[in-house]
C-alpha cells in the first residue's frame, strides 16, 4: 500500500490542523519542464514518447486511473507549450482534471502558451488539492487561470497567479462547483476586459485564508451569489475590491481605483457582512462592526519586480492595520502564520491583512520559509556610511525603508534588489554603484541624489522626487542606459 501525506494548513472555522491521508494511489513524479501528452493514459506509468514524465503526461494518467493520485513536481518551471483549447482530455491548451488528484510543486511556476486557462476542474466527486503552484500567462474567456465547474470540491494553498487575461474572470466558480476553499493565495498583475479576481456563482462556496488581490486591472472578488468568506485577505490596488454577497473578518479593503473599495457590479448588489477587524480606506464597505476602520491608511506596499513564489505587499510600519486584528474564527491568531509564512504575531498584535509586518528593526527569516526581511522603520541613518552593505542577501532579503531618513548617506555599491522605500528621505543620499533592482519607491524624496552607475533594471517609483539627481551610466528600469536617454532615467519607470 502506498501511502503519503498532505497537509492543507488550518481548516476554515475549525482550530485543528487538516491532514488529508490519501491510500492506495500513485505517485507520479514531474522531472521534465517540456510539454508533452502521455503516450498510454492508464498504463499507470507516467511518459511522454521521450520516456520522460512531464506535468500533461501526469494529469492523463491521474484522469485515467481510480484512486487519488499524487502529482509531485520536481521542475521549477513548466511551460504548457502544446496550444489549444476547447477540449476537456488535456491534450492541448489548458489541463483538465477528472478525477481526484492532489498536485504539489516544488514549488513550481507553471506558464500557460497563452491560447487557454491554466486548469478546468471537472471531477465528478471527491477533493482536488493545489500546493506550491505559480501559474501565468493564461488567456481564456471565463477563468483565464482556473475554471472550477465540478462537483467536487478544490482546495489550494501556498499558491499565486498572475499575468492572466480574461475576458471575465481570473477563477471562476460555476453554478453548483463543488466547495472551494483558498489559503495563503495570491492573485496579482491580472487583467480583463470587464470581470474579477474570483467570481462566485449560485449553489458555491467559497472560504479563504491569507488571500490576496493586489494591483489587478480588473474588479477584487465578486460575490455574486452562493456563501463567500474572507479573513484576514488583502484586496488593494485593484479597479474595484468586493461587491456582492460577503462576509469578512480581519481584512484590509484599501486604495482600489474606479468603482472603488466596494459597490454594487452588474446588478449583483453589495450586502457585506463584516466579522470585525476590518479596514478600509473610505466607507463604501460600510465596515462598522467591533475593531472595523473606516477612511483608514492601510499602507500596502508594492509588491513589483518579486519572483511568483516571494510575491508579497506587506504594510508599512505606519500602517492602521498594524496591531488591529484580534481573535478571528480560527481562534487566537498567535501561532498562525500569514501568506508568506511568517509567525503570527510580530508585534503586540496581529495585523490585520494577509501579511504581517516583520517585527523590526532588525532582520526576521519567516518561519516557513522563503524571502528575509528587513524593517528599518523610522531610524535616522543621515550621513552613515553603509557602503556595500548588503540589504537583499542571499536569497531575497528585502529590507523595509519605512520613514527611513537617509539623508547624504553613503550607500555606494550596497545591493538593496527587492527592497520597499516608502516616504524615506534619501536627499543628497549616494546610490553610486548600487544595485537597486526591483527597488519600490513610493512618496520618496530623492532629489539630488546619485545614481552613477546604479543598476534600477524592473524598478518602480510612484510620487517620488528625482529632481537634481544625477545619472551617469545608470541602468533605467526598463533597461535602457542613462547616458542613451538624454542623461537620465525620465519616463523610463
Amino acid at each position: 500500500m502506498r501511502q503519503w501525506l498532505s497537509r492543507l494548513g488550518t481548516t476554515i472555522g475549525m482550530a485543528v490542523a487538516l491532514s488529508v491521508c490519501h491510500q492506495n494511489g500513485t505517485v507520479f513524479t514531474v522531472s521534465s519542464s517540456a510539454d508533452a501528452v502521455d503516450v498510454a493514459p492508464g498504463d499507470g506509468i507516467c511518459a511522454a514518447s521521450t520516456g520522460t514524465c512531464t506535468l500533461r503526461a501526469a494529469v492523463m494518467e491521474a484522469n485515467a486511473l481510480p484512486g487519488v493520485e499524487l502529482i509531485d513536481i520536481q521542475r521549477s518551471h513548466v511551460i504548457l507549450s502544446i496550444a489549444g483549447s476547447s477540449e476537456d482530455g488535456s491534450a492541448t491548451g489548458d489541463l483538465d482534471i477528472t478525477e481526484e488528484v492532489v498536485i504539489k510543486g516544488a514549488p513550481s511556476n507553471i506558464s500557460g502558451s497563452g491560447s487557454d486557462r491554466l486548469f478546468d476542474l471537472l471531477h465528478p466527486t471527491g477533493l482536488v488539492e493545489m500546493h506550491d503552484l505559480h501559474m501565468n500567462n493564461g488567456n481564456e474567456g471565463v477563468g483565464a487561470g482556473i475554471r472550477h465547474r465540478a462537483a467536487g470540491a478544490w482546495w489550494m494553498s501556498d499558491s499565486s497567479i498572475v499575468g492572466t487575461n480574461a475576458d471575465a474572470n481570473v477563477i471562476d466558480l460555476a453554478a453548483g462547483s463543488g466547495a472551494t476553499r483558498l489559503l495563503e493565495t495570491t492573485l496579482a498583475g491580472n487583467t480583463t476586459t470587464g470581470g474579477a479576481t474570483i467570481l462566485t456563482n449560485r449553489g458555491t462556496t467559497l472560504t479563504t485564508r491569507n488571500l490576496a488581490t493586489v494591483g489587478n486591472d480588473l474588479y477584487g472578488i465578486n460575490g455574486l451569489a452562493g456563501t463567500t468568506t474572507l479573513d484576514h485577505a488583502t484586496i488593494a490596488n485593484n479597479l474595484l475590491g468586493l461587491t456582492g454577497t460577503l462576509t469578512v473578518s480581519h481584512a484590509i479593503v484599501a486604495d482600489n481605483r474606479g468603482l472603488g473599495d466596494c459597490a454594487p457590479f452588474l446588478g449583483g448588489g453589495l450586502a457585506i457582512t463584516s466579522g470585525g477587524d476590518n479596514l478600509e480606506s473610505a466607507t463604501s464597505c460600510g465596515f462598522t462592526a467591533p475593531g472595523d476602520q473606516q477612511n483608514a491608511d492601510a499602507r500596502v506596499l508594492p509588491m513589483a519586480g518579486q519572483l511568483p513564489d516571494q510575491l508579497v505587499a506587506r504594510i508599512a510600519a505606519t500602517s492602521d492595520a498594524r496591531d488591529a486584528a484580534g481573535p478571528n474564527s480560527f481562534g487566537s491568531c498567535a501561532g498562525g502564520l500569514d501568506a508568506a509564512g511568517t509567525s503570527r504575531p510580530q508585534h503586540a498584535a496581529c495585523d490585520i491583512g494577509a501579511w504581517e509586518l516583520v517585527a523590526g528593526p532588525g532582520c526576521a527569516a519567516p518561519t516557513g520559509g522563503g524571502a528575509y526581511f528587513c524593517d528599518l522603520a523610522g531610524i535616522d541613518l543621515s550621513n552613515e556610511t553603509l557602503n556595500f552593505d548588503d540589504f537583499s542577501g542571499g536569497d531575497a532579503m528585502i529590507a523595509q525603508f519605512d520613514g527611513v531618513t537617509l539623508t547624504n548617506a553613503d550607500l555606494a555599491g550596497s545591493n538593496l534588489n527587492g527592497s520597499f522605500l516608502y516616504a524615506v528621505d534619501t536627499q543628497g543620499a549616494s546610490f553610486a554603484g548600487a544595485t537597486l533592482r526591483a527597488t519600490a519607491w513610493a512618496g520618496a524624496d530623492l532629489a539630488g541624489a546619485d545614481f552613477t552607475d546604479a543598476d534600477l533594471l524592473n524598478a518602480f517609483a510612484t510620487a517620488t522626487d528625482f529632481a537634481g539627481a544625477t545619472w551617469s551610466n545608470t541602468i533605467c528600469p526598463s533597461g535602457v542606459n542613462s547616458d542613451a536617454n538624454g542623461g537620465n532615467c525620465t519616463g523610463q519607470f
